[in-house]
């Protein structure tokens, strides 16, 4: 994916609302986004709400493709891409969002011990503890010369700041998809598909203002590469995490994948759900 995007997202999720309430007008778009990524917001309203719905929806997807201009590598002008031309020993400001986002990474990568990094495409020996961010001020400092990329967490965060966006507008009841990520706000069932059969698996999740990423093999192949060694890692078929925002469920989902079903019991956030499918294909739940 263009979006420096390691993990490959297989999970396909089919939703539908569970509410009591009724709604007489159901809006849905779909937008590509961060190159290659269909990225869906339906939202159930009144009838009489269309028309901001539909207002709502193209600020949140002007507001992913702004974050998109801060956050990929990809793009020349944009604030990582700034950071990693610049050489070791210069501190740089952090935008808001740069600056939230490398905060979260910085944390999931201590917390994995590594596991998560977004300075994987230097390759070792450079890791996380190569970068100082400064929490006061806002800004980052590199080490040693480096490059980083967010593509393990970036999606999460847009999903999240678009989501952010239609409950500003007052909406309650939507649902974010962007590949293997999404935020339901509101009560929704998620089926989700078995990666070994490519079917519909028995596993139903009733989500209620949490989101859902999953990461793994499928297809085509084992993609994901563990940051520590630079190797592809196959411990499990794939790791669904259900969090209360979509950074940290994209962060996570990749991050479990690499450390496997005991080192993730370990080092495992509270208040985080991990669903994951082993190499017989069997689901375990783990939180």
């Amino acid at each position: 994916m263009s979006f420096s995007f390691q993990k490959i997202f297989f999970l396909f999720f089919l939703f539908f609302l569970l509410s009591s309430q009724v709604w007489s007008s159901e809006i849905k778009r779909t937008q590509i986004l961060m190159g290659d990524i269909p990225v869906t917001i339906q939202i159930k309203t009144r009838e009489s709400l269309k028309t901001k719905a539909m207002d709502a929806m193209s600020k949140a997807f002007q507001k992913a493709q702004n974050l998109e201009n801060i956050l990929s590598e990809f793009k020349p002008n944009s604030e990582v891409s700034f950071f990693n031309h610049l050489p070791p020993s210069k501190s740089m400001a952090l935008s808001s969002p740069f600056f939230e986002v490398m905060n979260l990474a910085l944390q999931v990568s201590i917390q994995s011990d590594g596991a998560f990094d977004v300075t994987y495409p230097s390759g070792p020996p450079i890791s996380y503890r190569d970068l100082i961010l400064d929490k006061v001020h806002h800004s980052i400092l590199k080490l040693k010369p480096l490059k980083i990329g967010l593509g393990g967490i970036a999606k999460g965060y847009i999903v999240d700041y678009m989501s952010a966006t239609l409950r500003k507008k007052g909406f309650k009841n939507f649902l974010i998809a962007a590949g293997g990520d999404l935020y339901a706000q509101g009560r929704w069932t998620v089926q989700i598909i078995n990666p070994k059969t490519n079917q519909p698996s028995d596993l139903t999740l009733l989500l209620k203002n949490q989101a859902a990423s999953t990461s793994g093999l499928y297809e085509r192949g084992n993609h994901i590469v563990d940051a520590r060694t630079h190797q592809k890692t196959k411990k499990l078929l794939s790791t669904t995490i259900i969090a209360k925002n979509a950074s940290l469920a994209d962060a996570w989902d990749t991050t479990s994948f690499i450390l496997g079903e005991e080192e993730t019991r370990k080092r495992l956030p509270k208040k985080i759900i991990l669903i994951l499918i082993d190499l017989q294909g069997k689901t375990k739940f783990i939180f």
